[in-house]
């Protein structure tokens, strides 16, 4: 795992909103998990002993370490790293009442690069990116969820949740991951947005920067 020392805070974070008529829960982010997970587009699985993941929270504000991303897997074999995108956020403040019934929970992922040229969410199953404009919000929505799929197992004030894998997004249909540039510097915002059972959402948007040493030339 990469995590870095607490340098100038940079990245920007929204406050949670609440749901229209009268809900009152909200949601906080706990940290971002970008993990190697395979390369090419007909993806080969990178080993477990060449799996990177980089943790990016509040302690390193947001930004993606040098060499905490990657292009290639190797010189050797130079294909574009695929990256997965876990969220882990805080969920004590959800009431579980608030949302929808089991089987029909769901929440929305969007990325929007507001600055950059070559970050993108790659499908893998149509081989081209979702953001062809490496600015384009792209957003990804897990649907017949449970509840327990929102709010996690258990309870108490330090009580955590996490999002699927990005290649469950829409029934696995574009089997989205994440790709990065070289030399590229990019502000990246991921919103996470939870359906409540009167249709209305709670938002949390948090800034994750890419400077131009984050994204390595190789992996191995």
């Amino acid at each position: 795992m990469i995590e870095m020392g607490v340098p100038v805070l940079i990245g920007t974070c929204s406050q949670a909103s609440g749901g229209g008529g009268g809900n009152l829960s909200s949601f906080s982010f706990g940290q971002f998990n970008i993990v190697t997970v395979s390369y090419g587009s007909t993806p080969t699985e990178i080993p477990k002993g060449q799996v990177v993941d980089t943790i990016l929270n509040e302690g390193n504000a947001y930004i993606i370490p040098n060499d905490g991303v990657f292009f290639n897997y190797s010189f050797s074999t130079p294909v574009r790293v695929n990256h997965e995108f876990i969220i882990t956020y805080n969920t004590f403040l959800i009431v579980e009442n608030e949302l929808p019934p089991d089987g029909e929970c769901e929440y929305t992922i969007t990325f929007e690069a507001t600055t950059g040229e070559g970050f993108q969410v790659f499908s893998l199953n149509e081989n081209d990116p979702l953001n062809p404009d490496p600015q384009q919000a792209v957003s990804l929505n897990f649907g017949r969820l449970n509840r327990s799929d929102i709010i996690g197992e258990g309870g108490g004030f330090f009580s955590q949740s996490q999002t699927r894998p990005l290649r469950f997004a829409d029934d696995g249909e574009p089997f989205a991951t994440l790709r990065f540039a070289l030399f590229d510097t990019a502000t990246i915002d991921v919103t996470l947005s939870i359906l409540l059972a009167d249709g209305s959402s709670i938002t949390q948007t948090q800034t994750m920067i890419q400077t131009e040493l984050s994204c390595q030339n190789v992996l191995v």
